[in-house]
């Protein structure tokens, strides 16, 4: 893993966060952005710790949960090339950080995001776009490449 493909996904907006979480609205943005948190790596940065995510929450009038939720997202949309819309559907697949998703095998882990991808209650909100769009597809390259990404960060921090 290369630290400028790290900078530049830790530095997305932190409504990329909450366009994976359609539970959430546009408010949250607002209230984190009123704590100083703009940036995924912002919201990583201080929710790393479970008091870190306690303090969040209480002053951005957030249950801890959903901050929690919050920094699941962030840590899942590190991963280069991944889209907001795909967060809500690995969530419901049982991945909730990168080491998750680096012990997924990808064939898999496409089929389980195909399938769940024809459900119509998760990411409902986030489906209609993409549907309108023409886009929403998958492919096992795009899967392969996120568990190779997550599996290298990963060992990338171990040997640090």
């Amino acid at each position: 893993m290369a630290a400028h493909e790290t900078q530049r996904s830790s530095n997305r907006r932190i409504c990329d966060v909450l366009e994976a979480m359609p539970e959430l609205d546009s408010s949250a943005c607002v209230q984190l952005a009123s704590l100083s948190i703009h940036t995924t790596g912002e919201l990583l940065f201080y929710c790393a710790t479970s008091s870190g995510r306690t303090r969040i929450a209480t002053a951005a009038d957030l249950r801890v949960e959903q901050v929690e939720d919050c920094r699941i997202s962030a840590e899942l949309l590190l991963v280069p090339e991944m889209d907001a819309y795909w967060v809500p559907l690995l969530r419901a697949a049982g991945i909730d950080s990168l080491r998750d998703l680096a012990c997924r095998h990808p064939t898999t882990l496409t089929e389980l995001l195909s399938r769940l991808h024809r459900e119509p209650r998760i990411g409902k909100l986030l489906m209609t776009e993409h549907e309108e769009a023409g886009s929403g597809t998958l492919g096992f390259f795009d899967v392969a490449a996120w568990v190779a990404w997550a599996a290298a960060a990963l060992a990338g921090d171990e040997q640090s």
